[in-house]
């Protein structure tokens, strides 16, 4: 079920086009005109939620045709946002004056629009944040310990053992490497087993 209906007026189709993909992402039913006499025509027959006015327009500006939508029986009570590209205060001055309710200026973002609609109809926005678990209000998180990950023995073999070292070794230095160093002394000595009684202990210290 739709959120609304939008008439959406402008004679720059490619400005109708993206309000039409915004707003009927948000859940609003579209409706489109390309001048102000058009726009009178829908706001009568289709009865929109809000109507969203170019100011800028041929046959009949947005000013105008903002000031006989609020001067009618049946359009003066539907808000009406005019969109323009005149930014000064005088011309935004002249927009309330004839009755709208919010005035944007081009170039303006689509997102924020869609904010000014959700704003004026009492709409909550699809894109907005999912409200948060009652359980989990006004509690603190726990610290997480991390513990820290002893690195890898880069010893593939022990010398003193012939086979894979799972002692916590001394990674050696490129000069005492096997390749260099054929003393097998000089290489275990960087190996740092545990003691039988460490071992048993489930513990040991360098």
């Amino acid at each position: 079920m739709a959120k609304g209906r939008i008439l959406v007026v402008d004679d720059e189709i490619y400005i109708v086009h993206i309000l039409d993909f915004s707003l009927g992402m948000e859940g609003y039913e579209v409706i489109t005109a390309l001048d102000g006499e058009q726009a009178l025509e829908k706001a009568r027959s289709e009865k929109p939620d809000l109507i969203v006015l170019d100011i800028m327009m041929p046959k009949l500006d947005g000013y105008e045709t903002c000031k006989l939508l609020k001067a009618e029986e049946g359009t003066k009570h539907i808000p009406v946002i005019l969109l323009s590209a005149k930014g000064r205060n005088v011309d935004q001055k002249i927009g309330f004056e004839v009755g709208a309710d919010d005035y944007i200026t081009k170039p303006f973002s689509p997102r924020k629009l869609v904010e000014r609609i959700n704003a004026i109809l009492g709409q909550n926005s699809s894109h907005a944040s999912p409200p948060a678990d009652p359980r989990l209000v006004g509690r603190t998180p726990r610290p997480v310990a991390l513990r820290a990950r002893p690195s890898p023995c880069r010893l593939r073999a022990c010398p003193s053992r012939r086979s894979p070292c799972r002692s916590r070794c001394v990674a050696p230095s490129p000069i005492a490497s096997p390749s260099r160093s054929p003393n097998a002394s000089a290489w275990a000595s960087r190996c740092r087993r545990p003691s039988a009684a460490a071992r048993a202990a489930g513990s040991w210290s360098s």
